[in-house]
């Protein structure tokens, strides 16, 4: 089994049975700066540290993501308003992450994130 299966496998059992499908959600994320950073991982596949790290939040300084369904042959990454390649470093990521939730593989979507840092 490759990686990327065992961690769709650990995010997937995490997730509740039943889930109604949204047409749109959205999330912000501020940035942080370590000031006393983590040094090695005690579990590689689920990115998990072996020390704690401290940290302080930037407030309104982030990242705001809005996923909306769309009718399309394929996903859509959106970047501070630039339509991305799907092959791109960034596009491709975003969608990697996304396919780790998704449970139907029909189901296309509109990812727009905006930066402000």
């Amino acid at each position: 089994m490759s990686d990327s299966n065992s961690v769709r496998q650990i995010v997937q059992a995490q997730l509740p049975a039943s889930r109604q499908p949204r047409t749109q959600a959205q999330a912000f994320a501020p940035s942080n700066i370590a000031l006393c950073k983590y040094w090695g991982k005690r579990d590689k596949a689920l990115n998990l540290p072996v020390n704690p790290s401290l940290s302080i939040s930037l407030g309104e300084l982030g990242s705001q993501t809005r996923l909306s369904h769309i009718e399309a042959e394929h996903d859509q990454v959106s970047l501070n308003g630039k339509t991305l390649p799907l092959d791109s470093a960034f596009a491709s990521k975003v969608v990697n992450f996304i396919d780790l939730f998704r449970d139907d593989s029909d189901s296309r979507l509109l990812i727009e994130t905006h930066n402000s840092i």
